[in-house]
């Protein structure tokens, strides 16, 4: 075969594998097992056509390393920005604001559809109200820009948590 061809193969195949196996990881934290454990299969098929490719002769051309680690570092790339384009899973938001502002921004949200829950709390120098709501995570970028531009001297964190079950917007059945 030739040896451009050669590792351009080698480069390109790893790509696909290590953005499959960066997803696949994200899948396996979301809980969907299943659809993780059928792409492994695939995936791992797939690295020990690679390695084999790459391990044969290896002392005698030593740029099939090259090609190999190549793919690796731009699949983990895009790997992790697909998986951030998708946006699996869901997220809890929490937003922090001034005990005065906490009534009309939970409405406000509210009135965006959005389930909302108030805790009172105290910050280092005055009463806080600490709005909790939970979401799809494809949305939360786009919806922290409203919080944003409409809720003005707020705190906001958003976590990544586990399917839940329940709530005024179910979000697991």
């Amino acid at each position: 075969m030739n040896p451009i061809l050669l590792y351009a193969l080698i480069f390109f195949a790893k790509i696909i594998e290590v953005t499959v196996a960066v997803f696949r990881t994200v899948l396996i934290t979301k809980g969907e097992r299943k659809i993780a454990t059928f792409i492994a299969f695939f995936e791992v098929m797939l690295w020990l056509i690679i390695v084999a490719a790459v391990l044969n002769n290896i002392t005698d051309d030593p740029i099939k390393m090259v090609a190999y680690s190549g793919g690796f570092a731009i699949g983990q790339f895009l790997g992790s920005w697909l998986e951030d384009k998708v946006g699996l899973g869901t997220v809890r938001v929490e937003i922090i604001v001034p005990f005065e502002n906490g009534s009309s921004a939970a409405d406000y949200l509210r009135s965006m559809d959005y389930a909302v829950t108030i805790i009172e709390g105290c910050g280092r120098d005055s009463q806080k109200k600490i709005l909790l709501m939970y979401m799809p995570r494809k949305e939360s970028k786009k919806f922290v820009n409203i919080l944003k531009k409409n809720i003005p001297n707020s705190v906001i964190t958003v976590d990544d948590v586990k399917p839940v079950y329940g709530g005024y917007h179910r979000i697991i059945k």
